[in-house]
């Protein structure tokens, strides 16, 4: 399809536009990326069509789109594209690539909707990513390092860093790192944050509610515009329902929810499960209010006016896990790890969980341990308490913003003897635990941190994740 993108652009002398949804994720930026850099190889330039602003794009507004070719990637319907200025184009000349399936039994696809030619749309619903989607229609000679490596960051992001692969996964991780793809960095593009953003994260999910699921329980967050704004205003935390994967690897929690008022009366609401404790459909919960996203990451955007209010989407929700706790419900067996499991995380230890020294033979020994009797995603997620999760949290937010100054700042937490007895007492702790939370900065962008106990005992970190600047590329289009 690419090809054909590429002929009509010169044949017919036409602009080429390029088309996301709305707050775009990783996949679709790079995504995006890929495809400007691709076209560009051929002589055939392209830009980002955004109606608001964004960090990643040199934005084009007020262009004149009429009668130009356009890329949308992403993208499921017409609704959830962040621009429809695409519908200037004809519909011989606008193309789809996406890799998602079906989010609703009543909201057509973006090419139903158009009524676009079969030609005009790769929709390959059984892979990661988008990313993925352009590599298998790009001509692998024409793949440089530079286009390499925005795939393969895409492909990481929607696969949580390989957490969750699907059928052939393992294969375009390996051509892409032939090709000059640097894992290393392109996992170091996706996990570097930075520390105040991290403290505000942590403040707003020590708000998190434990809700009982017989012998297992969910989890849910609810932000209010106003708390929403604060975390944005004073942390600069923007779309915290983005950051859900946080609450996807706490033990015997099947399946957590985050909804965020982000805009007055607007509720951005995300789903998650995983298959450990419950394989529970969150595809299914969000569809029911027009939403989509696949087995175990879905959500939903819903508004006042439409009727709802932020406690009654709670309860919507909470109504609907409750449903699906009662009817879909097994008993899980006790895990128990295996060899196979002791070499997986030994190879997750030796590549500090695949942010370190990963090559094409780590890949190969991950796809092989994938298809032997390991507990998979239980190792690679590394699921921990929730009291673990929460005392990270209050570790986090211990930490005064003043200490946030600089690019890369280093950071000495001293706690005092009342608040590591709070600690304690309130997690059923000891010193060592305290001293471990701090793996839980390992991807944050600072030069060293160091907690120290009022006994004098401490753990130092440094050389933590400095993220290249996508190796050097401007990567503004």
């Amino acid at each position: 399809m690419i090809n054909d993108i590429i002929e009509k652009a010169k044949m017919e002398r036409k602009n080429v536009f390029i088309y996301t949804h709305k707050t775009p994720d990783i996949d679709s930026i790079f995504a995006a990326y890929a495809v400007g850099e691709y076209l560009k190889g051929f002589g055939v330039k392209s830009r980002y069509v955004m109606d608001t602003s964004h960090n990643k794009f040199r934005v084009q507004r007020n262009t004149d789109t009429t009668n130009s070719i356009s890329i949308i990637l992403d993208t499921v319907t017409v609704g959830q594209a962040e621009s429809n200025r695409f519908l200037k184009s004809w519909k011989n000349d606008i193309y789809v690539y996406d890799h998602h399936s079906r989010t609703s039994t009543t909201n057509p696809l973006i090419e139903e909707e158009l009524a676009l030619p079969k030609s005009n749309v790769k929709r390959i619903s059984n892979i990661t990513s988008t990313c993925e989607v352009l590599f298998r229609d790009f001509n692998p000679k024409k793949i440089t390092p530079r286009i390499a490596y925005f795939l393969l960051t895409g492909i990481l992001a929607n696969s949580g860093l390989l957490r969750h692969p699907k059928e052939g996964t393992f294969d375009s991780v390996k051509k892409l790192m032939a090709m000059g793809a640097d894992f290393d960095g392109c996992t170091k593009e996706i996990l570097a944050t930075k520390l105040g953003v991290e403290i505000g994260i942590a403040e707003a999910l020590k708000n998190v509610k434990k809700i009982p699921l017989g012998n297992l329980f969910c989890l849910v967050l609810y932000l209010d515009y106003e708390k929403a704004k604060f975390y944005k205003e004073n942390y600069d935390v923007k779309n915290l329902h983005k950051k859900i994967n946080k609450l996807n690897n706490i033990e015997n929690c099947p399946i957590c929810m985050i909804i965020a008022e982000n805009q007055p009366g607007e509720f951005d609401i995300r789903i998650r499960s995983n298959e450990t404790y419950g394989n529970y459909s969150c595809h299914e919960i969000a569809e029911k209010y027009n939403g989509g996203g696949n087995h175990f990451a879905a959500g939903c955007h819903l508004s006042t006016n439409e009727g709802f209010d932020g406690e009654r989407i709670v309860k919507m929700f909470l109504k609907d896990i409750f449903e699906k706790f009662e009817t879909e419900s097994t008993e899980k067996e006790p895990i128990v790890l295996n060899s196979a499991d002791k070499e997986l995380k030994q190879l997750l230890f030796e590549t500090k969980h695949l942010t370190s020294g990963v090559n094409q033979d780590v890949i190969t020994r991950l796809e092989k341990l994938k298809n032997t009797d390991a507990h998979f995603e239980y190792v690679m997620n590394g699921f921990q308490s929730f009291e673990q999760f929460m005392l990270k949290n209050e570790i986090l937010t211990k930490i005064p913003l003043s200490a946030c100054e600089g690019k890369f700042p280093s950071v000495k937490l001293e706690l005092t003897e009342e608040e590591t007895s709070a600690l304690k007492d309130k997690y059923n702790i000891q010193d060592e635990d305290i001293l471990k939370t701090i793996f839980s900065f390992r991807n944050i962008k600072m030069h060293s941190i160091e907690i120290v106990l009022p006994n004098g005992e401490s753990n130092k970190r440094t050389n933590f994740i400095v993220p290249p600047p996508s190796q050097g590329f401007d990567l503004r289009y």
